[in-house]
């Protein structure tokens, strides 16, 4: 079971209740801690924070750097973003958002950076909520999956149709998760991408996007 990532093993624990309770070893999991997220824990010693067997829940502590590692909230997580451009600004919105970037701006880009990420496939997923749209609004999902050295990379892009961007309109909060499966091997960065454009003119203001509020954007592992 050591030769398995954390992820693997987790889908190997729902095969039966036998083989679920061989992979609820505390020993196991910190094994794995240390060898996916070697950063994540020397980290935690030089904080001072307690990494002996017996005092911490691996499994969970696992759960929690794996989401940490794949999840960027952008109002609270600004250095992990090359640029919030000037044209967002910071809000609080819900209990469940509490802090958001926001814009009514035509056309925008922001964008991240992701690393420490195991190798597999995942799909980019965007938590947005998005205000009234009209025709001629456009919106591209942008990845770039790189080397350690931002020499080889390859590119992912995804164009919504409109009927997609229709049904972003007016509906609160939600998670778009966009339909492109990224590759990621080991060693690799991440960049990710969320631009808008128009092919509105500026006298037809009245019909530009009313607002779009941006929480996070997570890599979701599929396999």
């Amino acid at each position: 079971m050591l030769n398995l990532d954390g992820y693997d093993l987790v889908m190997l624990s729902m095969v039966n209740k036998s083989i679920r309770s061989q992979t609820k070893d505390n020993l196991l999991w910190r094994k794995i801690c240390f060898r996916e997220f070697p950063n994540d824990i020397i980290r935690m010693n030089y904080e001072g924070k307690d990494i002996s067997l017996n005092n911490n829940n691996w499994f969970n502590l696992w759960k929690e750097i794996d989401k940490k590692n794949s999840t960027i909230i952008f109002a609270e997580q600004p250095q992990f973003s090359l640029m919030i451009p000037p044209c967002w600004t910071k809000n609080e919105s819900d209990g469940l958002h509490p802090k958001i970037i926001k814009t009514t701006m035509p056309y925008f880009d922001v964008h991240a950076i992701f690393g420490t990420l195991m190798p597999g496939i995942y799909q980019m997923v965007w938590e947005i909520k998005i205000g009234s749209l009209k025709n001629g609004q456009n919106f591209k999902f942008i990845t770039k999956v790189s080397d350690k050295d931002w020499k080889k990379t390859i590119n992912y892009a995804y164009k919504p149709r409109p009927y997609e961007i229709e049904n972003l309109s007016n509906k609160g909060w939600l998670k778009f998760k966009v339909p492109t499966k990224i590759f990621v091997q080991e060693n690799s960065n991440v960049k990710t991408e969320l631009r808008r454009y128009t092919n509105l003119e500026e006298n037809e203001i009245s019909l530009w996007i009313k607002s779009m509020e941006l929480y996070s954007v997570q890599l979701v592992r599929c396999c």
